[in-house]
């Protein structure tokens, strides 16, 4: 049923569309059905369907936003909102996901995720889970040698911050006890989990009860 904007007091419908990030407007331009009634949402926010996205830190600390088709990168086109299957994110830290650009990327429709090089925390990851709450696929790599987690903090954080994942590709480095932290968090939609870790040391520190336990569980 269509959301009945109209029936809104008056001053507030009036400034109902500045209140709005682009995404929120078109979220409830398309929840409003038909805007006859509701010329307080118009013009139309446009949006255009691309097959992947990148959000990436530059050297001078500003955030940028491409999409990409066919290997080609394009530049972010005016106020249009960007749709896609794929979102890569590159160089980010907790404040990155603050900035206005992520106005701009229909982020709850975005079932693959990667992260390149991102300053990844237990903040980072939660903040980061309430923007894209469809992920099935994600991806987690680091050229670095820094730790994926600080002390204390576990594995299993990934899948209790993205409760849907199946797929999980992850070259990184690992803190030990990884298999142990997610026997500890018990069944996930796993289907398919590849890790590469430069310690060997990290990698193994499991036994071979642990291991069929948490595949077992899984």
């Amino acid at each position: 049923m269509p959301y009945p904007i109209a029936s809104l007091p008056y001053p507030f419908g009036r400034r109902l569309r500045q209140l709005l990030s682009p995404t929120e407007l078109l979220s409830l331009q398309i929840a409003s059905g038909s805007l006859e009634n509701n010329e307080h949402l118009l013009p139309i926010q446009t949006y255009q369907s691309v097959p992947q996205l990148g959000i990436r830190k530059l050297d001078d600390d500003t955030v940028e936003l491409k999409w990409f088709q066919d290997n080609k990168g394009y530049e972010r086109n005016g106020s249009n909102v960007y749709n896609g299957k794929y979102l890569l994110l590159e160089s980010l830290d907790e404040s990155n996901l603050s900035d206005p650009i992520f106005d701009y990327v229909w982020l709850e429709n975005i079932p693959t995720l990667a992260l390149d090089d991102c300053t990844i925390t237990e903040s980072f990851l939660t903040k980061l889970s309430h923007k894209l709450v469809k992920v099935s696929d994600l991806s987690v790599y680091s050229w670095s040698d820094g730790q994926f987690f600080n002390d204390g903090e576990k594995f299993s954080l990934i899948f209790e911050t993205f409760p849907l994942i199946e797929g999980c590709d992850f070259k990184y480095s690992l803190v030990k006890g990884w298999v142990k932290h997610m026997i500890d968090y018990g069944k996930t939609n796993l289907k398919e989990l590849c890790i590469i870790d430069n310690n060997p040391w990290n990698l193994f520190c499991f036994t071979a009860a642990e291991m069929h336990q948490f595949v077992k569980v899984r």
